[in-house]
């Protein structure tokens, strides 16, 4: 449902009129997000939100919102926040005319007494490389020595063994 989140406004028929934490604001405590639009929602349709760290990978709370009224969804955040910096906030819902709108907003969160620090995470194509380090490089340039060299001895043998298997003198029906 986030796939088409964007950074702009929504321009569909209703746009986000208020938000909690607020758009563009400054907070220290995040217990849920509350957005309100200027028109109404679907209420048979489901709308969601998801908040995700200032790395924008790290996902802290994603869910189907709690639709509390006409224009206003919820989503409780029961995580604590992982440090300071700027989140942001994805929305996607339907509005009541039936268009789907998403959309994503930013608010700066203090609460923490550090700055948010992403979590390391290991490339697996790095940790493979890591393990054929230590492997000398001769051995690989040897390797490649002894295949190259198999290949070329048999190359000669079969060349070899097809010479010596052909007829000394063309067949008579191949000479006209």
């Amino acid at each position: 449902m986030f796939g088409v989140a964007t950074t702009g406004p929504a321009t569909a028929h209703t746009s986000l009129a208020a938000a909690t934490p607020a758009i563009g604001g400054e907070v220290d405590v995040v217990t849920e997000i509350v957005l309100e639009y200027e028109g109404p929602l679907a209420e048979d349709e489901t709308h969601a939100i998801r908040l995700l760290a200032p790395d924008e990978d790290t996902v802290i709370a994603e869910g189907d919102a709690e639709l509390r009224s006409d224009r206003i969804i919820a989503l409780a955040v029961d995580a604590e926040l992982p440090g300071n910096g700027q989140y942001l906030v994805d929305w996607a819902i339907v509005a009541g005319d039936g268009d789907d709108q998403a959309s994503r907003y930013a608010f700066t969160y203090t609460g923490a007494s550090e700055p948010f620090q992403a979590e390391e995470q290991v490339d697996a194509s790095a940790e493979s490389q890591s393990q054929w380090s230590d492997v000398p490089y001769g051995v690989f340039v040897l390797g490649s020595a002894v295949v190259g060299l198999l290949l070329v001895l048999a190359g000669r043998r079969a060349v070899r063994s097809y010479v010596d298997n052909q007829p000394s003198e063309p067949p008579e029906s191949r000479t006209r």
